[in-house]
């Protein structure tokens, strides 16, 4: 699904107006917009301050793939070809695509670890045509996450890990998976499949707590447009679940190891500032977040009849009721 809007009045040669492209691989259109509470509209938001303001310095296309790893190669393909002074890639596999397209046009990503994924040489100079954020620097962020369920289910040996089919197979998965060995549990699936719609997260969810003891959400961002039904699937299988992201147990989720968000999305805000001013993506490092929280919910934890144990409270940095 493609949307143009915003379309600027273009100013003289050398005027502050500018093309972006948003690429989202399960994030309808219409909440990639600046009137959105999400993370999108926050960055939207922000480069309205350095005076990229949408329908008049600033268009926008908007190309979202609706869960769908084809439709994404189409997009990915349409929104190099349409030439924008900047992309603003979501998810690794978002990026690896576009990269995979075009070595010139820049692209600003929130991924996972871009290292891992190929796109980039170095962090902290990463060359070429990408930067952006990192919302998974690696495998040490799952050891502590797993230390976490253990933590949570003493007895533990078998996760459900909520992922996409692609992400099973990219850096992410193998990071998670050689976590789990360090505490001697073993990843289970399904993975979700393929468009990665309601239907195929009920579908990996059936029957859960027959083949796991906790549950773990990735980082993928097809989970967070799903993430209410997640929540939900998590509660009715009735097993410990443990998010990437504090909106998740916002929303009614049990307990997140949480990554400043916000905060990762203003540098990607401007660090698409500083290339429709002249900078080089090359020259920018990719972002890494600086702050972890572990935050629980009391509420959730009663639904599911799951009681927190003393350490996990005194470990927590935010308790919500």
């Amino acid at each position: 699904m493609v949307t143009v809007s915003g379309k600027a009045a273009w100013g003289a040669p050398g005027s502050a107006n500018r093309r972006l492209a948003i690429v989202h691989p399960s994030e309808p259109p219409q909440n990639l917009t600046r009137a959105n509470g999400n993370l999108v509209g926050n960055t939207l938001r922000r480069l309205e301050k350095s005076g990229f303001v949408e329908g008049q310095t600033l268009e926008i296309e908007r190309y979202c793939a609706l869960g769908s790893t084809d439709m994404l190669r189409t997009l990915a393909a349409a929104a190099v070809q349409s030439h924008p002074d900047v992309i603003l890639a979501i998810s690794g596999k978002t990026v690896s695509e576009l990269k995979r397209l075009t070595d010139t046009v820049p692209i600003v990503g929130v991924m996972s670890d871009p290292v891992a994924y190929g796109v980039v040489s170095s962090l902290s100079h990463p060359g070429g045509n990408v930067t952006g954020a990192s919302v998974d620097p690696g495998i040490d962020i799952w050891v502590k996450r797993m230390a976490l369920l253990k933590e949570a289910v003493p007895e533990l040996k078998r996760v459900f890990f909520v992922a996409p089919d692609t992400t099973w197979t990219t850096s992410v998965g193998r990071s998670v998976r050689a976590a789990a060995g360090t505490i001697g549990v073993e990843l289970v699936g399904p993975p979700v499949e393929n468009p990665h719609h309601e239907t195929d997260y009920a579908k990996a969810f059936f029957g859960v707590a027959d083949r796991a003891e906790a549950v773990l959400v990735s980082s993928a961002a097809e989970n967070r447009t799903f993430g209410p039904q997640i929540v939900k699937l998590a509660e009715a299988s009735r097993l410990p679940a443990l998010f990437p992201y504090r909106n998740y147990v916002v929303e009614g989720g049990l307990m997140a190891h949480d990554i400043d968000l916000t905060d990762i999305w203003n540098r990607v805000a401007d660090q698409i500032v500083g290339i429709f001013k002249g900078d080089k993506p090359g020259d920018l490092p990719i972002y890494q977040p600086k702050r972890f929280r572990f935050v629980i919910n009391m509420a959730a934890a009663k639904a599911i009849d799951f009681e927190f144990s003393r350490n996990l409270i005194a470990m927590a940095d935010e308790v919500l009721d």
